[in-house]
């Protein structure tokens, strides 16, 4: 029998908020994607705009420093 217990973080399960957080991610940035693509089509900068922002934030998201 084997007593040792691996705490890695990247080998245990995730946790359900983490999964939630991903989901949410991606979801906003598909949506970044969506709109600065509309705003290309229709010739609106402030929507591009604010798909590149909503696409930054989904991607600097999960990118911060959660270790506790």
């Amino acid at each position: 029998m084997n007593d040792y217990e691996d705490d890695d973080a990247y080998t245990t399960h995730p946790e359900p908020t983490r999964v939630v957080m991903f989901l949410v991610c991606l979801a906003a940035l598909l949506a970044g994607f969506w709109l600065m693509g509309s705003g290309v089509t229709n010739g609106n900068g402030l929507v591009f705009a604010g798909g590149l922002l909503v696409s930054g934030i989904a991607f600097g998201i999960p990118m911060r420093d959660t270790a506790r």
